[in-house]
């Protein structure tokens, strides 16, 4: 079987990632506590969010790496520590 190609994701989409990946790692409060996040750290937190859950839960990578979720959440980053 052929492994399936993917178009990059979207900040929208990935934010939707970003949500079901705090969900599935138990982290709920993560939601709550990114409403009082600066943007730059909204990224940061999202970034450790993921991270923790890539090498505890192999969809979880899956998912982030068939996205191309890691260069998109890098051109945020940069995008926003540069907009401070």
């Amino acid at each position: 079987m052929q492994p399936q190609q993917h178009d990059p994701v979207d900040l929208e989409d990935l934010s939707e990632i970003l949500c079901a990946v705090a969900i599935r790692a138990g982290d709920f409060l993560s939601l709550d506590v990114l409403a009082t996040m600066s943007p730059l750290q909204r990224v940061i937190h999202a970034v450790k969010t993921a991270n923790e859950s890539l090498s505890a839960d192999p969809l979880v990578a899956k998912v982030l790496s068939e996205t191309g979720a890691a260069p998109l959440l890098k051109r945020e980053f940069m995008k926003r520590r540069n907009a401070q």
